[in-house]
């Protein structure tokens, strides 16, 4: 069977799957793509990209709900848009084995905080308007370096973030 084809049914399948539940799918296209022996720093960006897609999509979708806070939204999108070449420049030097680690030790933990961590109420906390930005801009700003390094998205860390740190509703979160 021709590589492409497997390649493309896979990122098809998981995407389907991936975005059923709210997901992008990087945690799972970057180490795909290295193991089908594409070099890191290519399955990184090819992972970046085709998370962009769908969150493009999904932006588009929720903001049309009118479900997207531009307080918090923007500020992700700038922090992580400053820092992401900086992690994709550091991809250059590590090496595969470092990456494909640091990718298992990212879905250890995406995956221990699904099953650990307790359901969140909708929280009504008042958390200021400087509070919100500045959190949700360093949030980004870490997110962005790790979406550079290892191409994955990041919205499994982010919206916890935002729900726990920031005081954020789960459904405005997820949306922005």
């Amino acid at each position: 069977m021709n590589t492409t084809f497997l390649i493309a049914g896979l990122i098809f399948l998981i995407t389907l799957l991936l975005t059923m539940v709210g997901l992008g799918g990087g945690l799972v296209f970057s180490p795909l793509f290295v193991i089908f022996g594409m070099a890191k720093g290519e399955a990184a960006s090819a992972s970046l990209l085709l998370n962009l897609v769908g969150a493009a999509s999904a932006a588009y979708t929720y903001s049309r709900k009118r479900m997207v806070d531009f307080t918090l939204a923007l500020p992700l999108i700038l922090s992580s848009g400053l820092t992401a070449p900086v992690g994709a420049y550091v991809n250059r030097q590590v090496d595969v084995t470092f990456f494909l680690l640091s990718m298992s030790l990212i879905l250890v933990l995406a995956g221990i905080r699904m099953l650990v961590l307790p359901s969140v109420k909708e929280s009504v906390a008042e958390v200021s308007r400087l509070r919100r930005i500045g959190g949700s801009f360093g949030i980004g700003g870490c997110i962005g370096f790790l979406g550079g390094l290892l191409g994955i998205g990041g919205g499994v860390f982010v919206v916890p973030f935002l729900i726990f740190a920031l005081k954020i509703p789960a459904k405005s979160a997820a949306a922005s």
